[in-house]
């Protein structure tokens, strides 16, 4: 996301959080980093030539992020490897990032502990297996929300985010638990193993 929309929320609801914008990025850990980070580059304010240049937008610019200069890689690597993250509007198309998710579960796979990242995806009725076994497929574990057929109605997930953010104001690092739990409120349909389901 390269727009100022979270800047634009602050500015109204009188909050504060501090930015940082590609290629300058943090080390992704708690003692480090707190704040949001713009991966594949911010809009400037103004029209500028150097802020516009170093957005990600072309394969040329993926292959500068994640492959030569790879500051992008190694974010993203420590980032998945430190935090549990959940993927909101991201389908993990990207070759480069797809690789990165398949690194990470094949180091699950010879034992490695990193925590499992998780995907809030829309999902038509009856999909919902399909779906599951298109994310799985990626590393990453769906939590499904309902869309109706041939929509492109989101509200279920719009819900969701705004109960969150009302049972929690002002914090957004409560357990995934609780997500899942709200999703349950507003009734988005998801598919989880038992082991999964704690607390629901």
């Amino acid at each position: 996301m390269f727009d100022r929309m979270f800047h634009a929320a602050a500015r109204r609801t009188k909050q504060e959080f501090h930015a940082y914008t590609a290629p300058m990025l943090p080390i992704p850990k708690n003692s480090r980093w707190n704040g949001l980070v713009y991966l594949h580059g911010r809009l400037p304010e103004e029209p500028d030539d150097t802020a516009l240049n170093q957005l990600v937008v072309t394969s040329g610019d993926f292959g500068l992020a994640y492959l030569t200069e790879r500051w992008a890689a190694r974010f993203v690597s420590e980032l998945f490897r430190n935090y549990v993250v959940c993927f909101v509007g991201y389908s993990i198309n990207d070759p480069v990032l797809r690789y990165m998710m398949d690194a990470l579960a094949a180091d699950r796979m010879l034992g490695e502990v990193t925590p499992q990242a998780w995907a809030l995806g829309d999902c038509e009725p009856g999909q919902e297996h399909r779906k599951t076994i298109e994310w799985e497929a990626k590393g990453v574990t769906p939590i499904l929300y309902e869309v109706p057929a041939g929509s492109h109605d989101h509200s279920a997930l719009y819900q969701t985010l705004h109960a969150w953010a009302d049972t929690y104001p002002g914090n957004f690092t409560a357990p995934l638990e609780i997500g899942l739990f709200l999703l349950h409120k507003v009734r988005i349909t998801k598919h989880l193993p038992a082991t999964k389901q704690r607390g629901l």
